[in-house]
Parts: structure tokens; sequence; C-alpha cells
């Protein structure tokens, strides 16, 4: 760093700031003092550091004795060293007025220092028919639960033949002349249900929705202007369909390090961090001319493949009419361990599903590391089932 001679005004002590170096090679501001001299924990010392000598005199532009014809209506150019982040801008001792010329030079070329968390998964959606009919329930209640039913068509020229239904605790069985199985098919199975592999096999949805989702969540820390920004840019393949539709999202980090504020589409910036410009606008929402999949530096942006790596996998059933929102928020910190630049773990991840104009019920498949909640309830292993209710 710069160090600068400074005299106090009420002493006339002369004093120095104290000297320190820049560990972080991307230029962010984390300071290490000068560990060879011995220093008060002061800002300032009382002597001048060694091996540092006068590169600048503010003497050099201060009110010289000349007449004012020699010096008015002319235009000076000083270099003036600073340490990162200071300005300098004043009016000399004794002169009136002060003036700036900005000479804006890469001023707005963000150093960026990324975090990237890549995510693929497939939403299905299936409607069945909701039975209406026969209820096989247990005798000490009446009440009719959707996720503890199962219905089925049977169908035309069955006349002849024998369907037996029984229940035994949760498990279903349907013989057909004594036979384990279903000429029909069947078009409704509760969560709470079990029944015939060979049967269950023949599960007949009224309709059916894939959505094939790739998501990539870029943290970026830009160096120069000190600010936390998260890109949300999510690609949605819809029933096999070549082209995905895509949805950008930005958000950017409050002061208290855990408020996000939406960005206005007007004012969202996605910087290269090859060479710390803008994507264009336009460019970055067609995921055709820019695709989330393709390889960083060659037209992509960023979004790595994870490969067979699960890191929670879960369905739920609802009845027709009942709908449901999902969100996912990732927690994160600073990762203390790297020291060149700003970074961020995620070990934290918390589920929000919601829904309206009923229940559903959550069943948990498959479990990762770290720590996992689906609406504040920790997941703890597969085959959890956690119920949501409108609120």
């Amino acid at each position: 760093s710069y160090v600068y001679k400074l005299e106090d005004t009420d002493t006339g002590d002369i004093l120095y700031t104290k000297p320190y170096k820049i560990i972080d090679v991307e230029g962010n501001k984390r300071w290490l003092y000068d560990t060879e001299s011995t220093y008060s924990i002061n800002q300032y010392v009382s002597e001048l550091p060694a091996n540092y000598v006068s590169v600048f005199k503010t003497s050099r532009i201060e009110k010289n004795t000349e007449t004012e014809a020699n010096f008015i209506n002319h235009v000076y150019y000083f270099e003036i060293p600073m340490n990162d982040g200071e300005f300098c801008l004043g009016s000399v001792k004794g002169g009136v007025g002060c003036y700036l010329m900005y000479l804006d030079i890469g001023a707005n070329a963000a150093k960026t220092q990324r975090t990237i968390i890549s995510e693929h998964f497939t939403l299905k959606e299936e409607k069945m028919t909701y039975p209406v009919g026969v209820a096989f329930v247990s005798y000490s209640t009446s009440a009719i639960d959707d996720t503890d039913s199962v219905a089925m068509t049977i169908p035309k020229g069955f006349a002849g033949n024998t369907l037996t239904v029984s229940r035994s605790d949760n498990a279903i069985t349907i013989k057909e002349n004594n036979s384990t199985a279903l000429t029909g098919n069947l078009v409704y199975l509760g969560d709470k249900i079990t029944i015939e592999p060979s049967i269950q096999a023949k599960l007949k949805p009224k309709s059916s929705t894939t959505k094939d989702v790739r998501r990539v969540q870029y943290y970026d820390y830009n160096v120069n202007l000190e600010k936390v920004t998260k890109t949300i840019i999510t690609d949605t393949y819809l029933n096999g369909t070549e082209t995905p539709t895509r949805t950008i999202e930005q958000y950017s980090l409050e002061a208290d390090g855990e408020t996000w504020t939406a960005i206005a589409e007007e004012d969202r910036k996605v910087f290269q961090t090859k060479n710390g410009t803008a994507y264009d606008a336009a460019i970055l929402a067609n995921p055709t001319s820019l695709p989330l999949d393709g390889a960083m530096g060659s037209g992509g942006i960023g979004w790595v493949n994870p490969g067979s790596t699960v890191l929670l996998s879960f369905y739920y059933t609802m009845a027709e009419g009942v709908s449901a929102t999902e969100s996912l928020t990732l927690n994160m910190a600073i990762d203390t361990a790297i020291l060149d630049g700003q970074y961020y773990s995620f070990n934290d991840y918390a589920f929000v599903i919601t829904c309206t104009c009923g229940t559903i019920t959550i069943k948990v498949l498959t479990i990762g590391t770290g720590t996992i909640t689906i609406n504040g309830t920790t997941v703890a292993s597969a085959g959890q089932t956690i119920e949501v209710t409108t609120s």
C-alpha cells in the first residue's frame, strides 16, 4: 500500500499511515499489515516505515506565487497515487472552487468472483380419476380418505366373470376368477395403499405432464462494488421438447447479509468472468443463442451436469383440484478456507412446498448429505412422509 505522511494540525506531530499488503489475488480488500516491523495497534505510526520513498508531494498542486495570468485557463494533469478504494477531491488552501475531470477507464469492468450451483430435476404431474363408488374402510370409522383409496375400471364384456376385491390392513388384492389379475385399468391408487405389482403396472393416469428442469444459480461477488448478487437461470423442457423455455431472476444481498431484494429486469446484469463484460440481455434470455448446458467460455453460461449425485428425491400425491408450488432456498456461508476471493459453501437446503384447496402427502425416496428440510421438517430418512395442508 501507499503510505501517507500527515501533520496533526493541533500538535504539529508528523504521523504516517500503517502499511499493509493485499493477499487476495482478485484484488479484494483482504488486508494483511506489514509484519516485518513492529507496529502498535493504532492506525498511525510515528516513523516512516523502512524502504518507503516519496513519490508525490501535495505541494505540487498548491496555489503558487506566480501571477494569476500565468496559470489560469489551463488544465494540469497529475497522477496522484492512491490506495484501492480511496478517492481525492478538494480545493487547495487559499483557493476557491474545485474542478474534476473524470476519465472512465474500465471503471465498470467488474471483477467477479463466482460460486455456481447446478441443479437438474424432473417434475412429473399425473392426474388420476378420483374414485367414486364403493369405499372399503375400517369398520371403526366412516371417514373416506382419498389417499387411502383405490379405483379401477371394469371393461365391457366382463359379465360372467368373478371379480374379488379384498383388503388386509393397507394391502389390496384384486382377483379375477380366483387369479391375481386385472382385465381393466387401475385409474387411481392412494399413497397409503399397496397393491400387487402386476396390477400397479396398469395404473392409468387421466393426463400426464413431465418437466425436465435445468437450473444454474450464480452467486457473484463484485470486487469493485463490494456487492453480492444472486442470479437464477432456469431452462424447462416440457414433455421432451428440444427447445426449453427460460426464466431469469436476479437478487441483491442487502447489508444485513440475509435479505435478498429483487432486481428489476431492466437493471439485471450477468457478467462474463473471462472478460468482465455483461452478456447482451437479448442473447442471455434466448436459450438457443446461449445454451445453459454449454461449456463456459464457449457460448454456454456455466451449467454443470451433476451426474448421478442426488441430493433429494421425493414425490407427493394429491386429489384433483389441489395445486402445489415448490421453492428451494440455499443457505450460504462464506467459505473461510479459500483466501483468494469471497466464495461460498452450501450445506443447508430448505424446500418450501405450498398447496391450495386441500392436502398433499410428500414421501421421501432418496436423501443425500447435508441438512435438508421440507416446510421446516428435517428430512431424516427415505420413506419419511410429510403432510402439507392449505394454510
